[in-house]
């Protein structure tokens, strides 16, 4: 994993912006060292400002608030961190800045700070002019020597700022991530230049989609993006084939598709030779096949892009890229989506994303969650991969909450959803293994259907008869249910010997729920499918209840459980109880439901709203996955930081379901 960027320089230098935008650009998180500070020292009624708290506590308190806060974030990852600038006064600051990442100095020429400290009034100056000059002149000797890289910053232009920015950072990833906004007029492109500019290196101008082509408009575009130092590249259609001899001449990168190449003169450097099959992934044989053909035209890159019927079929695509250094290659449709994330790792030479939320492409993802979310950008062949199999995978929490905990943790590693049908896992197991994918969550339908494939299991998934995690050593697969281990956490401060537990639901996490509390009084199942729940009330001595007799048989009961889908992504608004029926329940119980798309899902709603305890599946997602966390990593992971991150995830409103 990359290093933290650690941003100095001088008061109003613009470190908070520009580190924002750093983080932005790297998919990284931002922490501003002064706005923890005021938060740490404000309160609810009343917020203060950094002069303010200077002012009160002293240079010396303050200075040591620096450090706490500082101590605070020592062992993070994938941070920028914008500092305040006296921070680096203090000695053992400079230490521990240095620990935490790279430092990036932001040389801001003189007179253009003075300009923001003394002329604008939302900037009150904390020195005269005098005193300026010579605190200016020491903290700079400081700056200049801890800093890893220094950027000049000589004026108030934003977009040069940026692009100098970029320049020193020289992240060569980045540059190998392609947007493709697919804008319909050049106007809409040049609108949104500055984004543009703020997010990427290359762009892909898709000619081809934009409506009334005015070629000399298309040419002041491409000169604009250059001027920003943005890498072009024109996908033509036959429109733009006339003027092919133009933009020869002006040295672009034009992507044509292979049927169109015969009929055209265009130097080799300029161009992008593609293929498209929008309804299949050939075997390897036939693509090898087209590969020769295209071998025969002279061009820098050839671009092979196939359809992907099933997950399978990008491992078809991973084995095609080996040993090509001129090929971009992935898998288009909702099957190939990850493909476009892990292409990299096998070879290709770029991969794609939209822009703007808007994709050009089946299966194609924002730049923002190529970034933020999967760390694209990071992904080299040392990477190792984990996922969730499972359908409706990529709906998970469990994606953005391991990705983010590889990100803080500093882990070279990925966690991909793996969207997965019946009849696709024998061989999705079997790629899993012959690619080296270290790990997986297993998530519905598949958490008993899974165990026919597996080498071994341990005692909890043998005596619930279900897993939810497997690990790939060496081309052996074990499972591990964490679901057990969860539920015995969630349930260790309650005495259930005497308790009687109701379980709505028969599969996988009902195994792992009725498996953990199997020392209770007595349990009861009730499940759409009786035949499902018969199963399980013969290998666990529960006994089943027809829906006839749900309500009497609750009123015996002490903890109530809702172990089905009801109340989740696809289910909102349905729960396993009507609110009539909740009126009817005697006695205070506890009611425990597994979903945690959201804090409170209709059943825990009726249950609170009637007087009952209540307990959410968030809680049970959290001590499942961090002893998932573990055992796929082989690194500890604090109950606080993953509750605050899966806590965080939830509220920035991240659909999810499991």
């Amino acid at each position: 994993m990359n290093k933290n960027i650690v941003v100095i320089g001088f008061k109003s230098s613009g470190k908070t912006f520009y580190g924002k935008f750093i983080a932005e650009y790297m998919g990284f998180d931002f922490i501003d060292i002064d706005e923890n500070i005021k938060m740490a020292y404000s309160n609810v009624q009343k917020r203060i400002s950094i002069r303010e708290i200077y002012k009160k506590i002293g240079k010396k308190r303050f200075r040591l608030l620096e450090k706490k806060e500082l101590e605070k974030i020592k062992d993070l990852s994938g941070i920028v961190i914008s500092t305040g600038g006296g921070i680096i006064e203090i000695p053992e600051n400079r230490e521990i800045l240095k620990k935490i990442g790279q430092i990036l100095y932001l040389d801001v020429a003189p007179e253009i700070i003075k300009k923001r400290i003394f002329e604008k009034k939302e900037l009150p100056a904390f020195i005269d002019k005098v005193s300026f000059e010579n605190l200016f002149s020491f903290r700079k000797k400081i700056y200049e020597s801890i800093a890893d890289k220094t950027v000049k910053i000589l004026s108030d232009d934003i977009i040069k700022n940026i692009i100098i920015l970029k320049n020193a950072l020289a992240i060569k990833n980045l540059s190998e991530i392609c947007i493709s906004p697919g804008y319909n007029t050049v106007k809409k492109y040049k609108e949104r230049i500055l984004d543009i500019v703020y997010k990427c290196d290359i762009i892909e101008i898709r000619a081809d989609m934009i409506v009334n082509l005015d070629i000399k408009e298309l040419i002041s575009l491409v000169d604009i993006l250059r001027e920003y130092n943005i890498k072009v590249i024109i996908k033509a259609d036959k429109r733009l084939l006339q003027y092919i001899d133009i933009f020869s001449l002006r040295n672009e990168l034009i992507d044509i598709d292979y049927s169109y190449v015969k009929n055209i003169h265009l130097s080799p450097e300029n161009l992008i030779l593609s293929y498209h099959d929008y309804k299949k992934t050939p075997d390897l044989k036939e693509m090898e096949n087209l590969y020769k053909r295209l071998n025969e035209i002279e061009c820098t890159y050839k671009k092979m892009i196939f359809n992907a019927c099933s997950i399978n079929d990008v491992f078809k695509v991973f084995q095609f890229l080996s040993g090509k250094k001129d090929l971009i290659s992935f898998c288009m449709g909702e099957k190939g989506f990850i493909s476009r994330i892990l292409c990299k790792k096998f070879g290709s030479t770029y991969t794609y994303s939209g822009f703007d939320n808007k994709i050009t492409a089946e299966g194609q993802a924002d730049i923002s969650v190529m970034k933020n979310v999967y760390s694209v950008w990071s992904i080299d062949k040392k990477t190792k991969i984990f996922g969730i199999i499972g359908k409706n995978a990529s709906k998970t929490l469990s994606v953005r909450m391991h990705n983010l905990l590889y990100r803080k943790k500093g882990i070279n590693a990925v966690f991909l959803p793996f969207e997965i049908e019946d009849n696709e896992i024998e061989e999705f197991l079997l790629n899993f293994r012959k690619y080296d994918f270290k790990g997986a969550s297993i998530t519905m339908p598949f958490k008993i259907k899974i165990l026919p494939f597996l080498d071994s299991i341990d005692d909890e998934s043998r005596n619930c008869g279900a897993v939810n995690t497997i690990i790939n050593n060496n081309g052996f697969l074990f499972g591990y249910n964490t679901d057990v281990y969860a539920i015995k956490k969630l349930f260790k401060n309650i005495f259930i010997k005497d308790k009687k537990i109701f379980v709505f639901g028969a599969g996988g996490i009902a195994r792992a729920i009725i498996s953990g509390l199997i020392d209770c009084d007595e349990i009861f199942i009730n499940n759409r499918t009786i035949e499902h729940a018969e199963i399980i009330a013969k290998e666990f001595g529960a006994k089943v209840v027809l829906s006839n007799s749900i309500i009497e048989t609750l009123n015996q009961c002490d903890i109530i459980i809702n172990a089905t889908s009801l109340g989740g992504l696809f289910n909102e608004k349905k729960c396993v109880l009507s609110k009539k029926n909740f009126k009817l329940i005697n006695g205070r119980k506890i009611f425990f439901d597994v979903v945690y798309s959201k804090t409170k899902t209709p059943f825990l709603k009726y249950a609170e709203e009637f007087g009952h305890e209540i307990i959410t599946g968030i809680e049970m997602f959290i001590f499942q996955g961090i002893r998932q966390f573990e055992i796929m990593t082989g690194k500890k992971i604090n109950y606080k930081i993953f509750r605050n991150n899966t806590m965080k995830i939830i509220k920035e409103k991240w659909k999810v379901y499991e």
